[in-house]
């Protein structure tokens, strides 16, 4: 179903590429556009360090203009979140897609080891592609391509569109990454 996200709405917002592959609870792995309210994803949490699964409560899915490549493989938009750490700094947290730099280490919860981030590609697409994203019922975050990354969740301040898997209603919780 199409949804007309409209003031006041919540948004989540931040995706992957088609086959973008997502750790399930059970440790096997499945492609981001091919989950399914119901399915099982594995999580973290960040105060207590430990994995925990996570019920898919939609899958949405919507276009955007600008694409970016970390690693040259992990592919998200703008408002994707990783979790990483700086070792210039030494901080720790999440930090969005465009602001993420060379240099600074992704965290990869199942082995608990981190990917140092060695090049980051932002491309504008003229015709827009399509982004896939998950909102779980204990959290938003979810392992992509290794590494641990977040949805965000924000108020809409105009009209957005986004198609979700499970019928949600205008007022529901969907996903965009832009705003009309």
């Amino acid at each position: 179903a199409t949804n007309g996200a409209t003031n006041g709405a919540t948004v989540a917002s931040g995706s992957f590429v088609a086959g973008t592959p997502i750790i399930l609870a059970n440790n096997s792995v499945a492609a981001i556009n091919d989950l399914r309210p119901g399915e099982v994803v594995l999580s973290y949490n960040i105060q207590t360090g430990k994995l925990i699964p996570n019920v898919v409560q939609q899958l949405v899915s919507y276009t955007v203009y600008k694409e970016y490549i970390i690693n040259g493989k992990i592919k998200t938009d703008s408002m994707e979140k990783f979790y990483i750490y700086n070792p210039s700094t030494g901080y720790s947290g999440w930090v969005f897609s465009p602001n993420l730099t060379t240099g600074e280490e992704l965290y990869m919860p199942v082995n608990n080891t981190y990917e140092v981030i060695t090049s980051i590609q932002a491309i504008n697409v003229t015709n827009g592609f399509t982004v896939y994203d998950i909102i779980g019922t204990s959290s938003n975050n979810f392992i992509a391509d290794g590494v641990l990354s977040d949805s965000t969740a924000s108020t809409a301040s105009n009209g957005a569109t986004s198609s979700a898997t499970n019928g949600a209603t205008n007022g529901a919780t969907v996903a965009s990454g832009s705003f009309v």
